[in-house]
């Protein structure tokens, strides 16, 4: 949002409607990754109220043509016009920007979100970088798209004015990547880090969610649904898991017969 490409709202849920989740999943993850609909995505402090995502049903280019019309209408009301397969702006520029990458693994999913917009006449350039380059365009903010992970807590605090919080907007190497200033998500914010209850901070949280996923400041990716880990018949573990996943330092080796132990089942699943 620090770009004057992406300060309309309308072009930024245009750029959501380019990414077809649905196929990525069946193609490039065999349909073992969840679409991120929330900040504190499975869990209490989840709004119960969830921005609609759009959806494909999973074949391709033809299953995306709809959004891709939706996308193009809101280009339009935008005043981003097409003249000979180029999109341009209001002020007759090519739409064109590049996505800052740091890991090569993530270029494939970048790839296939550029070819997409580039049926809407929008030009994508993918960069990857090593992480010293990396690490200091964010810290600068020199980017215009890119991929970004903000790490949340069930007992969410002040991190959340680093991540959403205006101030935090123009200080380098903030968290705030998308310079997102609002006084309303600045209120939220202080609602949810002065609850007294526990009440009082899923509420907070739940409307910080709400607020933060409607300004679409970003395309919601996706998560993997499972932890997934291979390990030998003969280690064993703890029959429930801790809330954030599998600690490995409370499993066990069990020298007995692989799968059994005092009679009871301890097969892996």
């Amino acid at each position: 949002m620090r770009r004057p490409l992406f300060h309309d709202i309308r072009v930024r849920k245009a750029l959501a409607y380019a990414f077809d989740f649905e196929w990525l999943n069946k193609s490039l993850f065999l349909g073992t990754q969840k679409r991120i609909d929330s900040l504190f995505m499975n869990s209490e402090l989840a709004s119960p109220q969830k921005i609609d995502l759009p959806k494909t049903d999973g074949s391709g280019l033809a299953g995306l043509r709809a959004n891709l019309r939706i996308a193009d209408d809101l280009l339009t009301k935008a005043g981003y016009t097409v003249k000979d397969g180029i999109r341009l702006t209001p002020e007759g520029q090519p739409f064109a920007f590049e996505i800052l990458l740091n890991d090569p693994a993530d270029e494939k999913v970048a790839l296939e979100y550029a070819r997409a917009l580039d049926r809407l006449g929008i030009k994508v350039t993918v960069r990857t970088v090593d992480t010293a380059q990396y690490i200091g365009r964010m810290s600068q903010f020199d980017f215009d798209m890119t991929l970004a992970m903000w790490r949340n807590s069930l007992s969410p605090g002040t991190e959340q004015a680093v991540y959403w919080g205006s101030a935090a907007a123009d200080q380098p190497g903030s968290f705030n990547y998308s310079g997102l200033k609002s006084k309303k998500v600045d209120m939220l914010i202080a609602q949810l880090t002065g609850a007294k209850t526990r009440e009082g901070l899923v509420q907070a949280a739940q409307k910080l969610d709400r607020a933060i996923m409607a300004a679409w400041i970003g395309v919601p990716l996706f998560d993997a649904v499972d932890d997934r880990v291979a390990y030998a018949a003969t280690i064993t573990h703890p029959a429930v898991s801790p809330l954030y996943g599998p600690s490995i330092e409370s499993w066990w080796h069990n020298p007995a017969k692989p799968g059994k132990e005092d009679g009871k089942d301890l097969t892996p699943r």
